[in-house]
């Protein structure tokens, strides 16, 4: 998702604020009006959303890189016998990861659990397993050693922009219909 913020910080004469943190409490900024608008792979409850409209995003494609010495046809069956470098549990990647492993009855040795994007690349870059990235996150041609192996996500993993539903500024109107198309570009949406 900081991939995606990264359009606003061009906004000229404005001072951009990000704000880490959990829902409940990102929510209440949001409706005491600290924050303009809240980001998140989760969705408002009924309960929490009075107030608040919520506009979805699609998220990134995930991917799945190993170093092409690790898989020589670059196969989704050649990960069974591949180290692999997961997410940790809170990330919102891994539920999805899991998943996909599941369902092709993939079950790798994890080495090791990250969450940052570059320490994953350059694990999968030292041969220490199979990883996990953001399509958007990596361009393959920059990493000639790495094979992509095959698509997690064939629909990117939504994100959802929360916003008071009093009538929104202009600033908050031109922040969503951004966000919403660099959601859309670094999903591969448009493929």
């Amino acid at each position: 998702a900081s991939e995606l913020l990264l359009p606003l910080l061009e906004f000229e004469g404005v001072l951009v604020r990000v704000v880490l943190g959990e829902g409940q409490n990102l929510l209440s900024m949001l409706l005491s009006g600290e924050l303009d608008l809240v980001l998140s792979d989760r969705r408002v409850t009924e309960a929490q959303r009075t107030g608040t409209v919520e506009v979805s995003l699609e998220g990134p494609r995930l991917v799945v890189l190993a170093h092409r010495d690790l898989v020589k046809e670059g196969k989704p069956e050649e990960l069974k016998e591949l180290p692999f470098v997961q997410f940790t549990p809170g990330s919102r990647f891994r539920w999805e990861v899991e998943r996909y492993f599941e369902l092709r009855d993939l079950f790798p040795r994890i080495v090791a659990e990250v969450d940052d994007i570059g320490l994953l690349l350059a694990a999968a870059r030292r041969k220490l397993g199979a990883i996990v990235v953001p399509e958007s996150s990596v361009e393959i041609a920059r990493y000639p050693e790495l094979r992509r192996v095959d698509r997690v996500t064939e629909a990117g993993m939504d994100l959802y922009l929360t916003y008071v539903s009093s009538e929104p500024t202009d600033l908050v109107r031109r922040a969503i219909e951004v966000l919403s198309a660099e959601a859309k570009r670094t999903s591969g949406a448009a493929d």
